[in-house]
Parts: structure tokens; C-alpha cells; sequence
């Protein structure tokens, strides 16, 4: 019988009895997880700073070394054009995977830190002014802190940070409080919280925007990339 992994949201997002994760059947595909480590099958916890790669994708980026190696978006000859048309097709996949309305609102990028300070200094910079609020949690990782501290010191925004409780969790009495009319922005890695987030209740001349770092919510919940122009979501 296969081990399982309960307590996985379901594909709706709701809490709940998920299907049965197979687990032999996903390190099957991750070849690097075949080595024994003092004798023992390897365990590998540290993802965050760097994932192992399944053999579909291992095998993906040897066939584009192998016959379509050259730059996107640069060339005429038939190389870049295979190369163009590949990297733009994984593009229209990641729209579809996360439920996106357009292909081109999806945005490569080499990681979580690169994907909040793009937000930070391209989107929220121009946005809020000096006085403006923007709202995080005390669970964030340094990524989804220090963005919004250089934002503050360069533009006199407020950093405003919800608490957790001794268990790691957010105290979402706590921050519901933090919103008000001057909440400008609201970043998390709590998918629940940006739920909490309604802009109603902000300024009239200018709705506030949320950034979701969803980078392992993906494999728990179906995500929707169909927010408003000011919601951005980090997978």
C-alpha cells in the first residue's frame, strides 16, 4: 500500500481529505533520490535553496543542449526560432497550470527574491506614496521583508507587520486590524491572508494591491491567476 501524506488541501483549496500521495511513485521520478546516504535512501528537505530536478526536466534541458541551443528572441536562424518558440509554448503551460487569463502575463524569473523586489521597485515604488501602509506578516521570509524595508527608506511608507501565536501561525484577528484606509499594498506567503484582503475599505482615488509568494502552494491547492492588474502571485 502506498504511503500517504493526509492533511493536503484538496484541488479546491478547501481543507480536506485529499487523494493519496504516492509516495515511492514521486521520488521514482527524481533520479538523484536513488543514492544512499550513510547507507540509507537520501532525504532531501533543503528546497528552498535549492530543488532537485525530476528526470522530465533533466531530460528536457539535455534535449535543448542537444538540438535547439541558441538565444530566444534574438535571432532568424532556425535554432533561436526553435528555441523561442519552445521557451514561449512554456509560458502559455505555466498560464494554463495557475489559470491565468493571458499568456503574457506570466513572467520568468530566477526566484522568489527576484519576483518580490520586481514587485517592490517596479509596481509599488510608482504606486504609494509617503505615509501609505503596506502590510506582512511576521512569519515572511527575509524576501518578503527586506524589499519593503528599502521601499520604506526611500519612500516613507509604513511597514506594518501582523503577529503570529507561539504554534507559527498568523493571528488573523491581528491583521484584518492592520487594514485600513491606508493600506497600499499586502504581501504574503499565506494564502489565507490575501483572502482576508478586500480593498474596499481603502483610499477612493486608488485600490490597493497584494502579492501572493505561492511558491509551494501549487502542489496543494488549485491556484487562480485571474486576480485584478494589481495582484501579483509568486509560483
Amino acid at each position: 500500500m502506498p504511503a500517504t501524506t493526509p492533511g493536503i488541501l484538496s484541488p479546491a483549496g478547501r481543507e480536506g481529505p485529499a487523494a493519496p500521495l504516492d509516495v515511492e511513485k514521486v521520488r521514482g521520478d527524481f533520479p538523484i533520490l536513488k543514492l544512499k546516504i550513510n547507507g540509507k535512501p537520501l532525504v532531501y528537505l533543503d528546497n528552498a535553496a535549492t530543488s532537485q530536478k525530476p528526470a522530465a526536466v533533466i531530460d528536457a534541458e539535455g534535449d535543448f543542449y542537444l538540438t535547439q541551443c541558441a538565444n530566444i528572441h534574438r535571432g532568424v536562424h532556425q535554432l533561436s526560432e526553435r528555441a523561442t518558440k519552445a521557451y514561449e509554448d512554456v509560458r502559455v503551460k505555466a498560464q494554463r497550470l495557475i489559470n491565468a487569463r493571458e499568456a503574457r502575463e506570466i513572467v520568468f524569473v530566477r526566484g522568489t527574491t527576484e519576483a518580490i523586489n520586481l514587485v517592490a521597485t517596479g509596481y509599488c515604488r510608482k504606486k504609494l506614496r509617503a505615509g501609505d501602509e503596506i502590510v506582512i506578516s511576521a512569519m515572511e521570509h527575509h524576501s518578503n521583508i527586506v524589499p519593503w524595508q528599502i521601499l520604506r527608506d526611500e519612500i516613507g511608507v509604513l511597514l506594518r507587520v501582523a503577529p503570529i501565536n507561539d504554534d507559527g501561525e498568523i493571528v488573523f484577528e491581528e491583521f484584518e486590524k492592520l487594514l485600513g484606509p491606508r493600506t497600499g499594498f499586502v504581501s504574503g506567503a499565506r494564502l489565507r491572508l490575501l483572502r482576508l484582503f478586500r480593498p474596499q475599505g481603502l483610499r477612493p482615488d486608488r485600490r490597493g494591491g497584494a502579492l501572493r509568494q505561492g511558491g509551494a502552494a501549487r502542489v496543494h491547492v488549485a491556484l487562480s491567476g485571474r486576480g485584478r492588474h494589481d495582484q501579483f502571485g509568486q509560483l
